[in-house]
């Protein structure tokens, strides 16, 4: 709520929501100066959540009745029942506990690099220090520098330049130092 002492008008809330939807967010969520803003479209799923269950559709009712075939059609042959695929094994997930695995602070776009001629910041192998810049993640045109807090060597890069990451989505992980 926008009171007399907010650091917010309503105005400035209004312009708020609209820069979201003009970005396409399904989920904002900020906190700062003793403010905290979460903001979610409706419809907005929360990626690796289940989708949603549909309820059941009566037969007749979801396809329309077909017309007989005329004579001198060939009569139509069924598919070959193939067995069921086994699922892939689902992916090994960072502990996000552990304190080399940097994370995303917000959602947004992961850039590894300053701009798409520059070297990337960190690739595998590399030794960074505490404080070195590891990526960008961009918001609406504003970029923030992501750091590493833990000194050690890059372990293995999670995600790929310029994909979509959530907040709290591990983008690297560092083996510490010890």
């Amino acid at each position: 709520m926008v009171t007399e002492d907010s650091p917010l008008r309503h105005a400035d809330v209004e312009r708020i929501v609209q820069l979201v939807e003009d970005a396409g967010f399904g989920y904002v969520h900020f906190e700062g100066d003793g403010l905290e803003l979460i903001m979610v479209k409706q419809g907005y799923v929360e990626a690796g959540a289940p989708p949603p269950r549909l309820a059941p559709v009566d037969a007749a009712v979801a396809s329309p009745a077909q017309a007989p075939a005329p004579a001198s059609a060939p009569a139509p042959t069924a598919d070959p029942v193939l067995p069921p695929t086994p699922a892939p094994p689902p992916p090994t997930l960072p502990d996000l506990d552990d304190p080399g695995v940097v994370s995303a602070p917000m959602v947004g776009i992961f850039y590894r690099a300053a701009d798409p001629e520059s070297p990337p910041y960190v690739d595998v192998g590399q030794r960074v220090e505490v404080g070195a810049t590891v990526g960008l993640i961009e918001v609406m045109k504003m970029f923030t520098a992501i750091r590493a807090e833990v000194a050690g060597r890059v372990e293995e890069i999670l995600v790929d330049d310029a994909e979509q990451v959530d907040r709290g989505q591990a983008l690297l992980r560092i083996a510490v130092d010890g």
